[in-house]
């Protein structure tokens, strides 16, 4: 089976396929684009900020409590667990990865040879 792209629907339409033995291979044109817009710029970086959030709005409401806190955000901070979430989870996607599971990757633009027929 061949699976283009290495997105969410890729990732588990190839890792289905491998698990219940076809031989696959999944072709991204990008490595450092594996997971896709999810991983990339979408579920994982909004999750990960809404997490944070609870636990600032959790620390604000605490005030009533006798937590002390700025109430500032240090974004530098924010930013590096959000990354640290994305490089996570690329980490258990990536090519190497899913080499070690037994899926052959190719890096590089899939394309057609010959039009399709009608």
């Amino acid at each position: 089976m061949i699976v283009i792209g290495a997105g969410s629907a890729g990732l588990g339409n190839s890792g289905v396929a491998n698990t219940i033995g076809l031989k696959t291979l999944l072709v991204e044109k990008d490595e450092n684009h594996f997971g896709g817009d999810c991983t990339n710029f979408g579920c994982v970086p909004s999750k990960a900020l809404i997490h944070i959030a609870d636990h600032f709005h959790g620390a604000k409401k605490a005030g009533s409590f006798g937590l002390q806190s700025s109430g500032k955000a240090d974004m530098k901070k924010v930013l590096a667990y959000i990354h640290a979430k994305q490089d996570h989870i690329r980490g258990e996607e990536d090519a190497d990865a899913l080499r070690a599971h037994g899926q052959e990757v190719l890096i590089g633009e899939a394309h057609f040879v010959d039009p399709p027929n009608h």
